[in-house]
């Protein structure tokens, strides 16, 4: 199955944060503590976080749909990489998800690919990311399209501080 990519505009703001906000406590919530969860999807997916990251120069939302039903996501984010991520001009793959009734039909390698397409096309050399610790299959999809673990880095929820290892990839 092949997946309708577009960018994500500031017409998509509302679509796009409760999409957000699923995906995630789908993801994580089951693994993190109810309040923390809370806190965290109000600070990051509320609908004026979301609307003021689509009009950020520096951030690209990218809107994967099957048929017209999204079913997944991904942002590139400019900005200064962790020390140890990679040393040439470089974005970070912040958020990468898929509903996961749509799983394994190929969704996220797709999106994956469209990453690399606009890193490239925009002049960037490096792509990196941060992923949890505790998601393992995560890490392994990351590392089936090359990317290396280089460092690590604290991502909190709420008042939970928790670990990422940090992958990247020359383009």
């Amino acid at each position: 199955m092949v997946l309708t990519i577009r960018r994500a505009t500031k017409k998509n703001d509302s679509i796009l944060a409760d999409f957000s906000r699923k995906t995630f406590e789908n993801a994580f919530g089951s693994e993190n503590d109810p309040e923390d969860m809370r806190v965290y999807l109000e600070a990051s997916f509320s609908l004026t976080q979301i609307a003021s990251e689509l009009t950020d120069p520096g951030t690209t939302f990218l809107l994967a749909y099957d048929d017209e039903t999204l079913v997944g996501y991904v942002k590139l984010q400019e900005g200064l990489p962790p020390a140890g991520a990679c040393d040439e001009k470089a974005i970070e793959l912040s958020r990468l998800y898929v509903v996961s009734d749509q799983m394994g039909r190929g969704f996220g390698s797709q999106l994956i690919q469209a990453c690399f397409d606009e890193a490239r096309q925009r002049g960037f050399k490096t792509i990196w990311l941060g992923v949890w610790e505790k998601n393992v299959s995560a890490q392994r999809l990351y590392e089936r399209y090359g990317f290396l673990r280089t460092d690590s880095k604290t991502f909190v929820i709420g008042s939970d501080i928790q670990q990422d290892a940090v992958y990247s990839r020359s383009l």
